[in-house]
């Protein structure tokens, strides 16, 4: 179970794989079996920033108009060039 904050983001990942973003205020119950299931919670209310780790698996699709992760479709993101 993951139960998220008005403040809180939470990053879902099943086998090791970044597979959702769940958005503040969400409450999920998921079932135990042959995947692994891990869920980090990020705090939004002050100073939000995107790990360079994390950054390249939430916009891969993105950026090739697919959306690989959902909740995907909630991430805005810009390529500047230098």
């Amino acid at each position: 179970m993951i139960e998220l904050g008005v403040d809180e983001i939470g990053l879902r990942y099943e086998n090791d794989v970044l597979v959702e973003v769940l958005a503040p205020n969400t409450r999920r119950l998921y079932w135990k079996g042959y995947i692994d299931v891990r869920f980090e919670i990020v705090n939004i209310a002050e100073d939000f920033v995107v790990s360079k780790a994390l950054l390249p698996k939430l916009i891969a699709g993105i950026t090739r108009g697919v959306v690989k992760v959902v909740g995907g479709e909630g991430v805005f993101a810009v390529q500047v060039p230098q």
